[in-house]
């Protein structure tokens, strides 16, 4: 298993950083991302939820099994192309 841990500061809000990071649709501001959002079967946001993204060669869906706002959630690829 690959775990990445990333540290920066931001001058906002804890909470307000924390909603872009873990809002799928804030993705798209990565460079190879089209597209993001929630799976059609998912609750919008939290623990058991879904995300999907599609991106220049590749796709996953994504699930947080845990979610502590504002302080951390996680997210394991369940599956993914190529």
């Amino acid at each position: 298993m690959v775990e990445i841990h990333v540290q920066r500061t931001i001058a906002a809000p804890v909470g307000q950083v924390f909603d872009w990071l873990a809002d799928p649709a804030s993705l798209k501001a990565a460079p190879l991302v089209l597209k993001s959002g929630w799976a059609e079967d998912s609750p919008p946001g939290g623990a058991g939820a879904v995300r999907k993204v599609l991106g220049t060669g590749m796709w996953f869906r994504e699930e947080i099994p845990t979610y502590d706002r504002p302080n951390s959630y996680s997210y394991l690829i369940v599956s993914s192309f190529p």
